[in-house]
């Protein structure tokens, strides 16, 4: 991922020495099933989780008070993997999940950190406007809304920017429709928390006096729901390509990808730790985050709109600093390769069929297809295994993970942590058929949504979104291939094993499209001229 995934980015507010309470510690149920495996503060929007975004609107040197519960170690992980150099205080709740939980709850437990006047936001609360240097008064952002959502918000009456009211999530009309955004500034910090103390109350809104003001905040979305957390992504980008079980995230200059498993976090690192010289500098690891110095230039998907890829200079820059040989035992070895291929494959089908109708059809793009059962049946199984090279390898090595600079250095971004559980070798074949693959798809272009598949009851088209020069980087990527001594229909094989690999891990219609377009693939091999499935 590049920076320039991110947009919209403002400079920061001229406050300075501020202090900012960013509360993390509820379950977040509202978004959906992704809080139960990821704090709501990390949910990510435009390549950055919604606590970057808060504290990308305030000055580097401001005190950020973290209210800490829900998932406490995920959002801490993140924040000293992220932001090492900032001064950021951690505050623990006790009780996030009982009645006395609420923001008042939370808010009390900050006090003994709060000395001054401070900043409060919501990490569900998204805008990408300057907010305003502090007053002497207290200060709160609204925005209207329809009056069917008011239920869902802290609605103020209000005359001259002053709040005369206010209506907590009413149930029955109001008559005004200026919903509390969650964001405010407590300049008379002392009185507020003191009333906070003594109310005794569930909810901060209730100890809002009248008579303190309010400004429009133009920018505000309400990313509490999945409904409306997703409404907002539908915005910034045309097609979902995240997988469920990972999250990249492109901020302060670094890139963190965050997985379910941490040992995946901690296996990448130790990848660029064997061999860092085709990596990027800055990589570590904190729990289930990973990371890496942000490397700036082009992907080659983006460099090929304009400029022709020397495509046999990478492969002699691959060959040279990437596939290195590793000294690995043969019957070691072929037992990865196996379980790589025949038995991860075979489990990814099984998920794929649990996930989507597989529909038989007749053709794709006009091309007679088998079952794909019988193209399974007639995979030769040992083959794939025995006839590996075992090399230090990428495991995603695809134009949109490898960045050349203006100085047309290449850099390897968004490597496969192991294979099959070894981590500083695999199967150079797989290199080589995700080069492939990655030459037929122009992933960039999957990520603008510029493709489609149609179908009816016996016959499937897919638009196939392609690159400039495809069919010469190919004729390139096999003439390397033979000139090694390597056998090139085994890569052509890999790669439809590769697409059904992916298919069941994207989101619809991406994931049909692969497995579509690896039928084909399978049946224009078996086709061909050379015996494909079982070379003698």
């Amino acid at each position: 991922m590049t920076l320039a995934a991110v947009t919209g980015k403002l400079p920061v507010s001229t406050l300075n020495n501020l202090t900012v309470v960013i509360p993390t510690a509820g379950l977040g149920s509202r978004v959906g099933k992704i809080s139960a495996y990821l704090n709501k503060a990390l949910v990510p929007i435009n390549a950055e989780p919604m606590l970057s975004h808060i504290i990308n609107r305030f000055p580097r040197n401001s005190k950020f008070i973290i209210v800490l519960g829900h998932l406490a170690g995920q959002v801490k992980d993140f924040c000293e993997i992220a932001y090492p150099e900032l001064n950021i205080e951690y505050v623990y709740v006790d009780d996030w999940t009982s009645t006395k939980s609420g923001t008042a709850y939370s808010l009390s437990c900050c006090a003994a950190h709060i000395t001054g006047p401070f900043w409060y936001v919501p990490c569900d609360t998204y805008f990408n406007e300057n907010i305003t240097e502090n007053t002497n008064n207290d200060c709160f952002f609204v925005k209207q809304v329809p009056q069917e959502e008011c239920y869902l918000y802290t609605i103020f009456n209000t005359h001259d920017n002053k709040i005369i009211s206010t209506h907590y999530k009413p149930k029955e009309s109001v008559e005004s429709t200026l919903a509390f955004t969650g964001l405010m500034c407590i300049s008379n910090w002392q009185n507020f928390l003191s009333l906070l103390a003594t109310a005794g109350a569930t909810e901060f809104v209730n100890v809002i006096q009248a008579g303190s003001g309010v400004r429009t905040l133009d920018s505000w979305s309400d990313i509490g729901t999945e409904q409306k957390y997703k409404a907002e992504q539908a915005k910034l980008s045309k097609f979902d390509f995240t997988k469920d079980d990972e999250i990249t995230y492109c901020t302060n200059n670094k890139i963190i990808k965050w997985t379910k498993d941490a040992s995946l976090a901690e296996k990448r690192h130790l990848k660029a730790l064997a061999n860092p010289i085709p990596f990027p500098t800055g990589c570590n690891h904190i729990g289930n985050f990973f990371k890496y110095d942000f490397v700036p230039g082009e992907t080659l998907y983006q460099y090929n709109e304009t400029k022709k890829i020397n495509m046999p200079g990478l492969l002699t820059w691959l060959e040279n600093n990437v596939w290195k040989e590793v000294d690995i035992s043969n019957v070691l070895f072929l037992s990865q390769c196996n379980s790589f291929y025949k038995e991860k494959t075979l489990a990814r089908i099984e998920l794929f069929k649990q996930k989507c109708t597989v529909k038989q059809v007749l053709t794709v793009n006009g091309v007679s297809i088998q079952h794909y059962q019988d193209c399974l049946d007639n995979i030769d199984w040992d083959y794939l295994a025995k006839e590996s090279v075992p090399r230090f390898v990428h495991g995603d090595l695809q134009f949109d993970n490898i960045v050349i600079d203006d100085n047309a250095n290449f850099t390897l971004i968004d490597w496969r942590p192991d294979f099959s559980g070894a981590v500083t070798h695999g199967d150079l074949y797989y290199d080589l058929a995700k080069l492939a693959g990655g030459l037929m798809i122009n992933y960039s272009k999957i990520k603008e949504n510029s493709f489609s598949i149609v179908s009816d009851l016996h016959n499937v088209n897919i638009t196939l979104p392609t690159l400039n020069n495809t069919e010469e980087y190919l004729e390139q990527l096999y003439e390397y291939v033979e000139n090694r001594g390597l056998d090139s229909y085994k890569v052509k094989m890999l790669v439809p094993i590769i697409f059904w690999n992916m298919a069941p891990l994207h989101n619809p219609p991406f994931d049909i499209f692969l497995w579509y377009l690896g039928l084909k693939l399978f049946s224009e091999l078996d086709s061909s001229k050379h015996e494909i499935y079982k070379p003698q």
